[in-house]
């Protein structure tokens, strides 16, 4: 739901190679969703096209947190 328009937004996450490991966080431009593979997964806000992914050393075990340009994330590794 877009508060802005009132709009609903709907985006499926069938395409991810991994299943969802926590919450999504979403900004203006950007749907941030931790992969229980170990990759932050980045999608374009409107059209849910996969952006780009960053793999880590372990299964992401929290929301990512974005501020500004970084997206700060905490995963399993040591």
């Amino acid at each position: 739901y877009r508060l802005s328009t009132g709009a609903e937004v709907k985006l499926e996450l069938q395409d991810l190679p991994s299943p969802i490991a926590a919450s999504p966080v979403a900004t203006a431009s950007r749907l941030y969703v931790p992969g229980a593979d170990g990759r932050l997964y980045a999608l374009a806000a409107g059209t849910g096209t996969l952006l780009w992914s960053y793999r880590t050393g372990g299964p992401l075990v929290a929301a990512p947190l974005p501020r500004g340009e970084v997206v700060y994330v905490a995963s399993s590794d040591n």
